[in-house]
C-alpha cells in the first residue's frame, strides 16, 4: 500500500474513531493516530529521500553512457574492393584520418607480388 493510500485510509479511521467514540476516548484515538500518522510522514520524507537520490544517481549514470555513446560513433567503417579485387576495411575517425585497415596495407602488397611472381613461373611466354 503506497503512502497517498495509507493516509487515506488514516483519515478515514479518524474520522470514523470521533464519530463513534466520546470525547475522552477521542483524544485518546486522535493522540493515537496522530502519531502514527507523524510515524507516516517521517517514512514518507525518508522514502521521498531515497528517491531523490536514485533519481541523481541514475542521472548521472545516464550522461556518464552518453558521453559513453559519443565516443563510440567517433569512428566509421568503409568497406571497398580495390583495383586488385580485395576487400579492404577502413576504420576512420570523424576527420577521416585512417585509424586501421583490414588487411593491412604490407599485405596487400605482398598478395599483389606473389601473383606476379605466380604469373611469372605459370606464364605460357618464353
Amino acid at each position: 500500500m503506497n503512502s497517498v493510500t495509507q493516509i487515506r485510509s488514516l483519515s478515514t479511521l479518524l474520522s470514523q474513531a470521533l464519530a463513534d467514540q466520546g470525547s475522552g476516548q477521542q483524544a485518546a484515538a486522535t493522540e493515537t493516530q496522530a502519531t502514527a500518522a507523524s510515524a507516516q510522514n517521517e517514512d514518507v520524507v525518508s522514502l521521498s529521500r531515497n528517491l531523490a537520490a536514485r533519481n541523481e544517481q541514475a542521472r548521472k549514470q545516464a550522461e556518464a553512457a552518453g558521453e559513453n555513446a559519443s565516443e563510440l560513433f567517433k569512428y566509421k567503417a568503409i568497406f571497398a574492393v580495390d583495383d586488385e579485387k580485395n576487400v579492404v576495411v577502413r576504420i576512420v575517425d570523424d576527420k577521416g584520418k585512417t585509424i586501421r585497415q583490414v588487411p593491412p596495407e604490407a599485405y596487400l602488397k605482398m598478395s599483389k607480388e606473389f601473383r606476379e611472381i605466380d604469373r611469372s613461373i605459370f606464364s605460357k611466354e618464353a
